[in-house]
């Protein structure tokens, strides 16, 4: 049974992966930390971390806990219950094919979004995306986020809790929160701007010279585009969400850094509109090159022909096979016909000039 089939059949609630694709071994970490406070604790086991929830001196800091990958749904459960979360929250979890979206729940607030990145900038098939889920706990001051691959862009964040560098250290884990989507912006704008000089480039190579793999790479960066379209665009109405003077897990200082954030996704939307209206361009010159082209074929095999008719007649009056023609006794007639044959193709070769034809 494929994945769509077990995504009808399957009833509310039920955590089911939807990644056909292999999926990766489920590991834990966690970072507890305020400003005189810090616990680091990578690859930790699901009983060293119901522990530390249970644990009075990790109930003031910020407690970070992460998860990388989903293949071990019970661990996923059993944290989820531990700390309160709904059902159909950690359904989303697990069904990494939804667009980006925001929930509000009374203990907790539920964030799904796609992470990109592109490790090697000049390889576009490199392109990676990955759903992240975030769960944040005003109240405890818990932070929980899965991942669907070890691996992530946050390791600078990690680097400056642990180094105490910068505000995180000192804020309450909304900042944290406000940090991580941050990053993940950044990489939207970066992944944008390289497929931005890739069309650039494109556009250079068109006009230099259009053939179809051209054509075939611009089909390629369409479909990508579409696909960041879907990834990002959402982004913008759940920024809008967390912003709503109504939630109750963001403290008002942190406000202006989501605003800050959705000022930014603003940008990078616009600049993927101007990439898609890029391609539709490219393809407009590609079509106006090939009809050039075309044209210029036709205009030089009009020209051949407007030539080589009047010779073919000449030809072909001198091939009947009367018995008595003028010129087929006459000692100079074969000179005549081939003067009367670069009379008439001179004749022709100076009208097109004339006209400007050639």
């Amino acid at each position: 049974m494929d994945s769509k089939n077990k995504k009808v059949t399957r009833v509310p609630g039920e955590l089911v992966h939807t990644r056909n694709r292999e999926i990766e071994e489920s590991t834990l970490s966690i970072i507890c930390y305020d400003k005189e406070f810090l616990e680091v604790k990578e690859e930790t086991s699901l009983e060293d971390v119901l522990e530390d929830l249970e644990n009075e001196a990790y109930q003031k800091p910020s407690f970070w806990l992460n998860v990388y990958g989903l293949q071990d749904i019970a661990l996923i459960d059993k944290i989820g219950k531990k700390l309160g979360v709904h059902a159909l929250s950690l359904e989303d979890v697990f069904n990494v094919r939804h667009r980006p979206k925001i929930d509000f729940y009374k203990d907790y607030t539920f964030i799904s979004l796609k992470m990109i990145d592109i490790p090697n900038p000049d390889d576009l098939e490199s392109i990676r995306y990955e759903q992240i889920s975030f769960f944040i706990f005003p109240q405890g001051q818990n932070l929980l986020t899965i991942q669907e691959y070890k691996g992530d862009l946050f390791n600078l964040v990690r680097k400056n809790i642990k180094e105490e560098i910068g505000k995180v250290r000192a804020s309450k884990v909304d900042y944290l929160l406000y940090r991580l989507i941050d990053i993940i912006v950044d990489h939207y704008s970066f992944v944008t701007e390289v497929l931005m000089n890739r069309i650039e480039e494109l556009e250079t190579e068109i006009g230099d010279e259009a053939n179809q793999a051209i054509v075939n790479e611009v089909q390629q960066l369409r479909s990508k585009i579409v696909r960041l379209k879907k990834s990002v665009f959402p982004v913008k109405e759940v920024l809008f969400q967390i912003t709503k003077e109504d939630n109750n897990f963001l403290s008002p200082k942190i406000e202006p850094h989501f605003n800050d954030v959705n000022d930014h996704i603003v940008s990078i939307i616009d600049n993927i509109n101007n990439q898609k209206e890029a391609l539709a361009n490219l393809m407009v010159i590609y079509q106006t090159n090939v009809s050039f082209k075309m044209n210029q074929v036709m205009s030089v095999l009009t020209v051949l022909s407007v030539i080589f008719i009047p010779l073919t007649f000449i030809c072909g009056l001198y091939g009947m096979n009367f018995k008595y023609m003028p010129e087929l006794d006459w000692e100079y007639g074969y000179l005549y016909f081939w003067g009367l044959i670069l009379l008439v193709l001179g004749l022709n070769l100076y009208i097109f000039k004339k006209k400007k034809w050639l």
